[in-house]
């Protein structure tokens, strides 16, 4: 994967508007999770989207060797599912469709074939919780 701007890679020309990838050394990134326009980050529907193209772009990149996991939120990591979200789900199948896509997205992450590492400074809560589990590594 060549990286061009911070929250840009030109493999897929995405532009990542929750998301920030950093290159640490030649074969180290840092992921930065940073919700515009939230004072916390939520596991919204658009980062989970952003997330679900931005993963597998990394798992094909065999010069990766590790990938750090931060939030852009100051004392802040991963709040959870966004509320507003699950009050506006029709029904039971949405919700469940809803609810696997992020288990989708996290098995992603559970099996990138490099260590990962959730840099986790404050609360960490539900599928903030589940998120950070699916690295390989939780430092706080």
């Amino acid at each position: 994967m060549t990286l061009t701007a911070s929250n840009q890679h030109a493999d897929s020309g995405a532009t990542y508007q929750h998301l920030e990838i950093v290159r640490l050394e030649e074969n180290f990134l840092k992921l930065v999770l940073n919700m515009h326009g939230k004072s916390v980050n939520v596991l919204s529907s658009e980062l989970v989207t952003e997330l679900m193209d931005c993963i597998p772009a990394l798992k094909k990149d065999e010069s990766i060797q590790g990938l750090l996991i931060t939030s852009g939120k100051p004392k802040q990591f991963i709040a959870g599912a966004n509320i507003e979200e699950i009050f506006d789900l029709k029904d039971a199948k949405e919700a469940s469709e809803k609810a696997r896509y992020g288990q989708q997205m996290m098995d992603l992450i559970e099996n990138l074939p490099f260590p990962t590492v959730s840099v986790i400074d404050g609360p960490t809560l539900g599928g903030g919780l589940e998120f950070a589990l699916s690295t390989t590594y939780r430092v706080a």
